[in-house]
């Protein structure tokens, strides 16, 4: 349950941004700001990234929560299924296939993986995510 002064757009259990830092960081951590940073980008929640609604614009949310996890971590498929609303292993595996074939084929899905990832930089290099 989030308190009243929460910020829909942060993840899982913190009620502001996750503090950038200078590596090294935890995948757990590298998680919440790669989940943090898709909801930004896309106006997503994470409550309905991890729900089981199957409208595309939340779909395509999650899987590109999949694509960055599993591009910047060594989190499993299977946890990242987890932390995603105890989906399975293989619903992972089918998002990042979805993914790909996106990429060959919708520009708006090439243009929010550019601005995901520049921002994702921006956390890395100790900068703010706004």
């Amino acid at each position: 349950m989030q308190e009243k002064n929460c910020n829909p757009h942060y993840s899982v259990m913190r009620c502001e941004p996750p503090t950038p830092i200078l590596e090294p960081i935890t995948d757990s951590e590298k998680s919440e700001r790669i989940i943090y940073t898709v909801s930004r980008i896309t106006e997503i929640l994470f409550s309905k990234m991890e729900s089981k609604t199957r409208k595309r614009e939340v779909v395509e949310s999650r899987y590109l929560c999949y694509y960055f996890i599993k591009k910047h971590t060594k989190i499993t498929l299977k946890l990242i299924g987890q932390k995603f609303g105890n989906r399975d292993h293989s619903s992972v595996i089918h998002g990042l296939q979805t993914i790909q074939d996106l990429i060959e084929t919708n520009n708006k899905i090439v243009e929010q993986i550019n601005q995901i990832e520049s921002k994702l930089i921006l956390w890395k290099n100790g900068k703010k995510n706004n």
